[in-house]
């Protein structure tokens, strides 16, 4: 490696390649219901749904992004089809970009190569394996970028030159940004303050900068919080504010007896992968000495057992699989950075601290693992990257040569090649995991090499998905046109967000997560008259097995009085349970198209 190289190396050029071809396989292919919820969200604003009034989505703080995407798309060709592409579109450009940010930036201050493994797993990563607008995306790129710019601020200011007040002004605001994507990361903003304080030399600078930081992130709060009272009182906002916690999607019952179970899983593997590490390290020894391989071999040996499992069907994996790797690179990162005599303190205050706050703040506010979780360490695994990719090239050869009598230089140099191909590893291991895994519903073993059929109508043309699942969304949309018209409001019940834009008609919905909940707060939604009230109510057969035991639950038994459902108001139908709403619908059910 050389630090004055401006060139791009050929292992590079593989990379850039596989990041390319990686996205266009995000692009196109497979789709699953927590994505669906994704696109509606911003096809509710589209529709005039407002956030915290007719909009009670979790995440709703999120759909923004896909709002603007489905807004530029529906103005341009006046219809929704296709919309899931152009979306993907939009995040993959969006994430060159800022991987292209992150290059320049940080190549101001590492070598070539590092600054390029940075930028690889910054347009490489996904934390919730999904390529569209999302919460999860965003949420990454708005961070990684608050803490590129904050730390080339430092770096300048400390090296002699001036303080940048408008990258720690952007960095605020795109800080602010990532809050409204996942709130529960506000964790990390005290950890931005903090490292400011601390790094910065100029005692002036000391201050200010978080005084600046944290005074610009006050402001966009309460631009957002104006915003939202323009139409909503504070009585309404905080009355609404308890509906929408109580989604019962994210509940805490168990969560702590589980996090023990995960744990317990979690060492068992982590030691089954150290013991393999040291095992291979005492193996070769003899040609490759140095004690600081097995922290490389913790890297590589995680992501070439994923990989092989995977492609010889010997233990097949979905998108999130033996995440391990995630937090075993992370703590060999620390390892190394604290064994080393040269330490980059900006470097560990901006990327690996943040990226533990972040990775707390989304286990508590995620309804998934300790593992699951783990693709959250993104600012953590730059970190890594750098760490690694530096401490190869900062390796004196003459400090090593005393361990060879004979022929040092030559083994220090197979040495260094053999963490290059561990490092380069790592790097190519996230772009397969982008690349060959699918996102399926439920987050199973799923990969591109299964058969699939490209859709051709609606919001999912030209997605491939399993044909199972094209003639599963084509019955729902039939049925659900045959029993609404552009006169309907339907009520959609169910998983899976995208039927609700089957119908020519509107849509209502408390939220249109992918794990609903029907309880008090979809009951504390339709009691407020403010509200869409449906004309018909679709309730997929997918979630409702036994319609009369539905009815018997808080949100049915509500529908049944409120509505004055009767059984001859519903139809059933392969898919759905269909409730014609009597005191909202004129037309008879033999009427229907």
């Amino acid at each position: 490696m050389n630090k004055k190289y401006k060139g791009i190396l050929w292992w590079q050029a593989v990379l850039l390649l596989a990041a390319f071809f990686t996205a266009i396989c995000k692009i196109y292919i497979g789709m699953d219901h927590d994505e669906s919820y994704i696109v509606v969200m911003g096809i509710r604003l589209l529709n005039g749904d407002r956030m915290f009034d007719t909009m009670w989505d979790l995440h709703m703080t999120s759909a923004w992004p896909a709002w603007l995407g489905t807004e530029l798309f529906y103005r341009v060709t006046g219809s929704l089809d296709g919309l899931v592409v152009f979306l993907r579109i939009l995040s993959v450009i969006l994430q060159f970009a800022v991987a292209y940010i992150v290059y320049c930036i940080l190549k101001k201050y590492f070598a070539q190569e590092s600054a390029f493994l940075a930028a690889i797993v910054t347009a490489a990563f996904l934390p919730r394996a999904t390529q569209n607008l999302e919460y999860g995306l965003l949420e990454m790129l708005f961070v990684i970028l608050t803490s590129v710019l904050i730390y080339d601020v430092i770096r300048q200011a400390n090296d002699g030159g001036t303080v940048s007040w408008w990258k720690i002004v952007i960095s605020a605001i795109l800080f602010s940004v990532a809050v409204l994507e996942y709130p529960t990361i506000i964790l990390a903003f005290p950890v931005y303050l903090v490292a400011a304080c601390l790094l910065l030399n100029r005692k002036n600078a000391k201050w200010q900068v978080p005084l600046v930081f944290a005074g610009v992130c006050a402001i966009c709060a309460g631009i957002f919080l104006v915003y939202i009272l323009s139409y909503l009182s504070v009585p309404e906002l905080l009355a609404n504010i308890q509906g929408i916690l109580s989604d019962g999607t994210h509940a805490e019952d168990g969560r702590m007896y589980s996090y023990g179970t995960q744990m317990l899983s979690l060492g068992k593997r982590s030691v089954m992968f150290l013991g393999i590490c040291a095992a291979g390290y005492f193996c070769m020894k003899k040609w490759f000495p140095q004690k600081e391989n097995i922290l490389f071999y913790l890297l590589a040996v995680p992501t070439a057992v994923l990989v092989v499992s995977n492609v010889t069907g010997i233990r097949p994996s979905g998108p999130i699989g033996l995440q391990v790797r995630y937090l075993l690179a992370t703590v060999s990162g620390l390892v190394l950075y604290f064994a080393g005599k040269k330490k980059d303190r900006v470097l560990f205050w901006l990327f690996m601290l943040p990226g533990f706050a972040v990775y707390l703040g989304v286990m508590f506010g995620s309804n998934m693992g300790i593992e699951e979780n783990a693709s959250f360490l993104y600012l953590d695994l730059i970190s890594v990257v750098l760490f690694f990719s530096e401490h190869i090239i900062d390796k004196k050869k003459d400090r090593l040569t005393d361990i060879y009598p004979e022929g040092g230089k030559y083994n220090v140099k197979w040495n260094q090649r053999l963490q290059k191909i561990c490092l380069i590893t790592f790097a190519a291991g996230i772009l397969f995991t982008r690349g060959y895994f699918v996102r399926i519903t439920g987050t199973g073993p799923a990969n591109i090499t299964e058969h699939r059929v490209q859709m051709t109508d609606g919001v999912l043309a030209g997605i491939y998905v399993y044909p199972e699942e094209a003639e599963n969304y084509e019955e729902k949309e039939r049925e659900i046109r045959s029993y609404s018209d552009s006169h309907d409001t339907i009520l959609y019940l169910g998983g899976e967000a995208l039927c609700n834009t089957f119908t020519e008609g509107q849509f209502t919905s408390a939220t249109c997560i992918s794990t609903p909940v029907f309880n008090e707060e979809w009951v504390a939604y339709y009691e407020n008259e403010k509200h869409p009230q449906p004309t018909v109510i679709f309730v997929d057969k997918e979630n409702v097995k036994d319609l009369d035991e539905f009815l018997q639950t808080t949100f049915g038994r509500f529908l049944v009085k409120k509505y004055g459902i009767i059984p001859e108001n519903v139809v059933e139908e392969e898919k759905f349970y269909i409730v014609i709403v009597p005191s909202a619908r004129s037309f008879a059910i033999n009427g229907i198209k």
